[in-house]
């Protein structure tokens, strides 16, 4: 399961996420879940205690310092039931975020923007370029993508190239969107650096 960085502070999250890593590793350690939640083994162990009284877990104590962990029926119910939960508010988020890129794509075409570039091929710019392929025909086109890693140009996003600043010119835009937030200020200051028409830079955040 992957950590979120935006759902690790819920006590209901650790318990989705210790109850899963248990079910995945009945030979772990409470280190191991601490190293995994972000939290301290004390807090571990308090949790432990909570969910063996709860009946959601069993400890096999194979030794004074060696104790296994297995969910119990009722353990791997409430697993399921936490997992389902959590796919319903991350669908919800999701839906928020499809919403948002919606009515930014309509504020570009609003302004006169048709041809496009991104700055940055990352989660944003790939959400976007998903909005902009399942959408009806906005009057919006996305030529290319621009970004700064080496590794990623040459390479295809959704079927769009990504490509170097310095192939900027071979493509006839007249927006280019920011898509990064955390090189935003980075990215617009090198094109105004540039001698990039600060008219042409959309900033998406």
């Amino acid at each position: 399961m992957i950590l979120n960085e935006f759902f690790i502070t819920s006590k209901v999250f650790k318990e989705l996420i210790i109850l899963n890593y248990i079910s995945n590793n009945e030979s772990c350690t409470q280190r191991d879940m601490s190293s995994v939640c972000k939290v301290s083994v004390a807090m571990i162990n308090s949790y432990i205690d909570e969910y063996s009284k709860n009946g959601l877990i069993k400890l096999d104590y194979q030794s004074k310092k060696t104790v296994s962990y297995k969910l119990t029926s009722k353990g791997e119910q409430r697993r399921r039931l936490l997992n389902i939960k959590y796919l319903e508010s991350s669908l919800d988020v999701f839906n928020n975020a499809i919403i948002e890129c919606k009515n930014i794509i309509q504020n570009i075409c609003i302004k006169g923007y048709k041809n496009i570039l991104f700055y940055g091929a990352g989660e944003v710019c790939e959400l976007m370029l998903r909005v902009l392929n399942d959408s009806d025909d906005t009057g919006l086109s996305v030529l290319a993508i621009i970004d700064d890693n080496t590794n990623k140009q040459g390479k295809l996003l959704h079927n769009y190239p990504i490509v170097s600043i310095n192939e900027i010119n071979k493509y006839n835009y007249d927006g280019i969107m920011i898509t990064s937030y955390t090189n935003n200020d980075i990215i617009k200051n090198k094109l105004l650096n540039a001698g990039f028409d600060c008219d042409k830079i959309i900033e998406f955040f």
